[in-house]
């Protein structure tokens, strides 16, 4: 029978040399609610627009937040250094007046003795 039927013949063995488009088909079927969805969404463009603008904006968004929070870090880590220089000045500052100190110290108990 199937030697008389030779198309028959070539789509089968059209399939079982496509044997991913097939078991894609099968996923499909068995994933009926989410062709549904497809479908629908198919005639709905606008729907399917405004849902890329908003994925596009989204990403702009977390973009933003990322650029966001570097240029705080980089501020931070700016004041931070800045802060570490105020003070590296200061105790440089106090150590001169020290030693200031012990200079004048020294010379007056010398002009004492």
């Amino acid at each position: 029978m199937v030697h008389h039927q030779p198309l028959l013949v070539h789509q089968l063995f059209t399939l079982h040399h496509q044997q991913l488009l097939v078991h894609q088909l099968f996923t499909l079927h068995h994933q009926q609610l989410l062709v549904h969805q497809l479908l629908m969404l198919h005639r709905q463009p606008q729907l399917v627009n405004q849902l890329f603008t908003l994925h596009h904006q989204l990403l702009m968004l977390y973009n933003n937040n990322n650029n966001n929070n570097n240029n705080n870090n980089n501020n931070n880590n700016n004041n931070n250094n800045n802060n570490n220089n105020n003070n590296n000045n200061n105790n440089n500052n106090n150590n001169n007046n020290n030693n200031n100190n012990n200079n004048n110290n020294n010379n007056n108990n010398n002009n004492n003795n």
